[in-house]
């Protein structure tokens, strides 16, 4: 019995350690999508022609001129077009 009882108290600080572990992964994984929601980012390194259709955060933007090496970015309610390293 008391090999048992060694055993299991073994095994529920392990489960304890990997518990605090994947608590601690959530945390981060949860502060990156928050801050992704109030930056929303589409990057284009190559072309985009007239008529793609991006959409951020619900928002719709068509694209009218080809663009390339372009950024799209979400701010104060409107999608914006800015230069690709913005």
């Amino acid at each position: 019995k008391r090999a048992l009882m060694i055993s299991l108290t073994k095994a529920k600080f392990q489960m304890q350690n990997q518990i605090n572990t994947a608590r601690d992964e959530l945390k981060i994984i949860e502060e990156q999508m928050e801050s992704s929601k109030t930056r929303g980012c589409v990057r284009v390194k190559g072309h985009c022609y007239p008529g793609t259709t991006v959409s951020i955060r619900g928002m719709t933007y068509i694209v009218r001129e080809k663009q390339q090496f372009c950024a799209f970015l979400y701010d104060e309610g409107e999608i914006r077009v800015k230069p690709y390293d913005y």
